[in-house]
């Protein structure tokens, strides 16, 4: 291809472009469309006049061409827009009577514009003065009736809000468009920020309900038995007693300490120890704390680690809680003579901690319900505990730049703790 076929071909393409990026209102767009076709009009003429070809015949096949693209123009926007494809449409349908005398306004000024277009034309015999007359009346116009249509749509949705409701509104302007867009952004904000503070109020409010009543159970008992302790009459029964009474004081311990990490995981206030750790130990002496109870529900662990000594830099404290979270909770949900599974897995650049159990209980909650703060799946009497556990867990592995991840799959409950770190492996 030559330089002057290239140059032409991107002239062509050029024209092909502006004419599609021409949008807005039909109404609007017949200005930009007679620019199009009277440019392309003029260089007929002119090439005509160079190369003195008759241009007659060709005339009649220009007006075909122009008629083709001001329809393909109007089903375009049609099919982009459907009914606000048209101005006047738009005015018609969003016409309501409490709004009469704005679109009385627009149509006195819209009138008086005409009549003064009218005016000059019978006054003025200059063809150029008219035509540029009729187009800013023309663009006047059509600003006028939008400015006083996005005004009408504006008000429509800031009362709809102020009701409480939504109202879907749509104009074909950017201006407007942004604006009606930037309000239901900012309604949209407004309305998840209202549903959390409501939330967060009603989860304070069964906090303060249940922890109480959890609280006041052990430290009912603990006041008993310490009375009973001191009236025990030989030691078998004084034994007992303080068995009952270390339990419950072991009980509300751990809710005390539940209630103090939360409050400091949901404000970031604390201080990390940072160290190298074998994880296999760590995993594992954390298991040993809750032996007996597995034994006590004939549950099985099954350990499957890629290495027999991972070391990763961690604070092992706070990896630590969140095992006992973790094992704490399938003591309370698993399914009783069943196999716990707990995988050590190794990937390109991430190490995953997979812990999973046959679970007693069906969740009807989303498995990431399961992580806020105060959920249960129990009803409050059932099973001990405040539903701190896993949001305790999820904020701490966070603050070690991890991920804790709860799925549910069929009856299987799934906890994966991922971290985007490298493993010293020997």
């Amino acid at each position: 291809m030559t330089k002057r076929e290239n140059f032409f071909k991107r002239i062509i393409n050029y024209y092909i472009q502006l004419f599609l990026n021409i949008d807005g209102y039909i109404e609007e767009q017949f200005l930009p469309v007679a620019i199009h076709i009277g440019s392309q009009y003029l260089i007929l003429r002119f090439f005509m006049a160079i190369t003195g070809f008759y241009y007659g015949a060709f005339i009649y096949g220009f007006i075909l061409y122009a008629a083709f693209l001001c329809i393909y123009k109007i089903v375009q926007t049609i099919k982009r827009y459907g009914i606000h494809a048209f101005l006047l449409v738009d005015l018609i349908y969003g016409f309501k009577l409490k709004y009469f005398k704005v679109y009385f306004e627009a149509l006195i000024l819209v009138g008086l514009l005409a009549a003064l277009f009218l005016y000059i034309l019978q006054e003025n015999d200059d063809p150029i003065g008219i035509i540029f007359m009729g187009v800013l009346v023309y663009r006047i116009s059509i600003s006028i009736l939008k400015n006083y249509l996005g005004k009408v749509l504006l008000n429509r949705k800031i009362e709809a809000l102020y009701n409480g409701e939504y109202e879907k509104i749509y104009i074909n302007d950017p201006t407007f468009k942004n604006s009606i867009f930037l309000i239901d952004n900012l309604y949209s904000t407004m309305k998840k920020s209202i549903d959390a503070e409501y939330k967060s109020e009603k989860l304070k409010t069964e906090l303060i309900t249940g922890v109480s009543h959890d609280i006041k159970t052990p430290l009912t008992s603990i006041i008993n038995y310490v009375d009973l302790v001191k009236r025990a009459k030989t030691p078998e029964q004084r034994s007992r007693y303080l068995e009952t009474l270390s339990y419950n004081a072991t009980r509300l311990k751990s809710m005390i300490i539940n209630l103090i990490e939360a409050s400091k995981a949901g404000s970031g206030a604390i201080d990390l120890d940072m160290q190298i750790v074998e994880l296999n130990e760590l995993m594992l002496q954390t298991y040993g704390q809750f032996d007996k109870d597995f034994v006590d529900r004939g549950l099985e662990l099954q350990y499957n680690s890629f290495s027999d000594n991972i070391f990763i830099r961690l604070d092992a404290n706070r990896l630590n809680r969140v095992f006992e979270n973790v094992f704490s909770n399938i003591v309370k949900y698993a399914q009783e003579q069943t196999t716990v599974n707990v995988d050590i897995i190794k990937g390109k650049s991430e190490l995953v901690i997979r812990v999973s159990n046959k679970s007693s209980i069906t969740h009807d909650l989303e498995a990431s319900n399961l992580l806020n703060r105060f959920t249960r799946v129990d009803k409050p009497g059932d099973i001990e505990g405040s539903g701190l556990g896993l949001y305790i867990a999820k904020a701490s592995i966070e603050l070690l730049n991890g991920d804790f991840q709860v799925k549910i799959e069929e009856d299987n409950f799934i906890v994966e703790i991922i971290f985007n770190t490298r493993v010293k492996r020997k």
